[in-house]
């Protein structure tokens, strides 16, 4: 059996029986030709029996996880995963806490590492890390110890043996990187005669040593101040792009205070959601707790909250306006109560009834057609460019006595003659006056627009 396989080899080795799983490959061969000489029967047996006793991983005590009690009345792990606990400001040792060596150690020996079309096709359609995008190198924004801890949980996730870690370490880098892993291997020897493992350690030295720039602190602090909500953007959304960059901090060593991480989540907020915070939940203090009651609050303002974030609303807690938008909006309430300047005449804005050009035109059509009244020649009259209104007909007071009962009766060739001012042309046109309608009514003959003659009724106001 496998413990007693164990039992053996550690017999033989000089080991804890406990301990052998933890053995390196190379450690295991140094051990087998320390005590086995040149021996090859004995050093076939032994690692018959390393084989053996790694089939069977010992048991491990499950390790106790402390859980914080959680004193909010809310539990934000309902609506989304908590925000990295913050710690001390200022760097500290690597976050991660991982590596491939690490990742090596758990693969077991005695697993089909044969090349085959299923594995490949199977690699071939894992996802990538950071959102599909492979790691670029120098112009990658991501960080390299990022991507390497992204890419350790993607292999412990499926559970990739070490060839499939390989291939899918290989899909994940561009082609430029690639190229240059590949040169480092063939540098050092390890492209074809170096196992997989060795392969995998040497690829995480070079990554991290060719791209060392990625992690430099000052460039990880400007991305993380670009992180802010977008335009309709949801506020779950926006915590998973903040809990990732806090996420690649740790792996640079850099713990935010909660003072910190609450001040930067709040900053990166639209103006509708600050608002919010600064009237509603300013007495919140915990990062998480805040993001809680602002999903709460998202789900219940609907579409107030998500698409008008411009809109100011007494009712509703929602963005101020611009002052651009303010200053438009003033400027056109201020412009209300200001009627344009109209004239009386052709109704069109901008000029007054004495400045009117239809009107001039249409006093000098009258003149023209008095002339050929009194002297029977034609004359051409002037283009007009749009159809004019019946004008103001204005009566001498020669006419106006008239109406009261000296002029009723007399025809029009006996009215007085037309009087002229300097704006406009006085003319007498009353001839008649109807006994049968009102008092104040007069038949009178006049000139029409079109060129036209005939009667109608006006009254005297």
């Amino acid at each position: 059996s496998a413990s007693s396989a164990r039992s053996e080899f550690g017999k033989a080795v000089g080991l804890d029986a406990k301990l052998i799983h933890l053995l390196r490959p190379e450690e295991v061969e140094a051990l087998v030709a320390k005590v086995c000489g040149e021996d090859l029967d004995k050093r076939l047996r032994l690692r018959f029996l390393y084989q053996s006793a790694l089939t069977e991983v010992p048991a491990v005590a499950p390790v106790q996880v402390n859980v914080p009690h959680v004193t909010s009345r809310l539990d934000y792990a309902r609506y989304h995963r908590p925000l990295p606990t913050p710690g001390v400001g200022g760097r500290s040792d690597n976050g991660c806490g991982s590596s491939i060596h690490d990742l090596c150690l758990e693969q077991s020996s005695g697993a089909d590492d044969s090349v085959s079309i299923k594995s490949v096709g199977m690699v071939s359609t894992l996802p990538i890390p950071g959102g599909g995008q492979c790691f670029n190198g120098r112009s990658d924004s991501r960080s390299v110890s990022y991507f390497l801890r992204e890419w350790l949980q993607m292999c412990r996730l499926y559970g990739l043996s070490t060839a499939n870690c390989w291939r899918y370490l290989l899909r994940c880098i561009s082609a430029g990187v690639r190229s240059e892993l590949m040169d480092s291997l063939e540098d050092k020897g390890f492209l074809v005669s170096a196992s997989v493992e060795q392969r995998l350690q040497h690829a995480e030295m070079f990554l991290k040593g060719a791209y060392s720039i990625t992690d430099d602190t000052v460039r990880y602090r400007q991305r993380l101040a670009q992180v802010k909500q977008k335009s309709n953007e949801l506020i779950g959304e926006y915590i998973g792009r903040l809990r990732e960059c806090l996420a690649e901090g740790r792996c640079l060593g850099i713990n935010i205070s909660n003072d910190e991480l609450l001040d930067k989540f709040v900053r990166g907020l639209r103006q509708n959601y600050q608002k919010a915070v600064k009237t509603i939940y300013a007495h919140i203090r915990d990062t998480n707790e805040l993001c809680s009651v602002l999903t709460l609050w998202e789900a219940s303002n609907g579409e107030n909250a998500t698409v008008n974030s411009l809109s100011v609303d007494d009712d509703s807690v929602n963005a101020e306006a611009p002052q651009v938008l303010q200053a438009a909006q003033a400027q056109g309430s201020s412009q209300r109560g200001k009627a344009p300047m109209r004239c009386w005449h052709c109704n069109m804005v901008g000029h007054m009834k004495r400045d009117c050009e239809l009107w001039k035109a249409k006093v000098r059509f009258q003149t023209a057609q008095t002339a050929l009244v009194n002297t029977g020649k034609p004359v051409s009259s002037p283009p007009v460019s749009a159809p004019q209104p019946q004008g103001q007909i204005v009566t001498t007071p020669s006419s106006t006595s008239g109406v009261g009962g000296s002029a009723v009766g007399q025809g029009a060739d006996r009215l007085p003659p037309n009087t002229a001012s300097q704006d406009f042309e006085k003319v007498s046109v009353i001839s008649a006056m109807e006994p049968r309608r009102s008092p104040w009514g007069a038949k009178v003959a006049a000139l029409l627009d079109t060129g036209g003659q005939g009667t109608a009724y006006i009254n005297a106001d």
